[in-house]
């Protein structure tokens, strides 16, 4: 592989809205501060490393302090914020949706949603949601939507609940 063709894969987007709302929804559970990041800066750092293409992906805790409407609401702001950069730096950016689990309806339309007009590249997705693993029967209609769409999916640790 040359380097011009390096992708990063588990590229984080730390979006400034989300940042200001972690705070009010529990914050981190890691106790790690969230880092300063800008569009400008990931480029440099690729280019400062020789990646070609970054996949974003909201960095952890995701969303998983918030809950009900605002939880939905996060999630396709997320997903419509890192669209908009794909979209404005084609090539340098890809895109690994939010979903909104563990609520089951939400998540499968913005399924849909980012498949159908965001152009998704893929999904992230937590170990856990709410001490809920992947593997539970109670996300199994995601997961047939996810392979339906033959998506890819990038999971991503979460603090176990404890």
């Amino acid at each position: 592989m040359t380097y011009s063709n390096r992708i990063d894969v588990h590229q984080h987007v730390v979006p400034p809205f989300w940042v200001g709302e972690l705070a009010k929804h529990g914050g981190d559970p890691s106790g790690w501060k969230s880092p300063a990041w800008t569009p400008e800066d990931a480029i440099n750092f690729m280019d400062n490393n020789q990646i070609a293409t970054g996949i974003l992906s909201l960095t952890a805790p995701s969303i998983t302090g918030w809950h009900g409407k605002s939880m939905i609401d996060m999630a396709r702001k997320v997903n419509e914020y890192t669209a908009d950069l794909v979209q404005k730096m084609p090539g340098r950016f890809g895109n690994f949706i939010t979903l909104p689990l563990p609520d089951i309806d939400a998540s499968l339309s913005e399924i849909n949603y980012a498949y159908e007009h965001l152009d998704a590249d893929g999904v992230v997705l937590m170990t856990n949601y709410q001490g809920i693993y992947l593997g539970d029967e109670r996300f199994s209609s995601v997961w047939d939507e996810l392979n339906r769409r033959s998506a890819v999916v990038f999971i991503h640790p979460a603090k176990p609940p404890m």
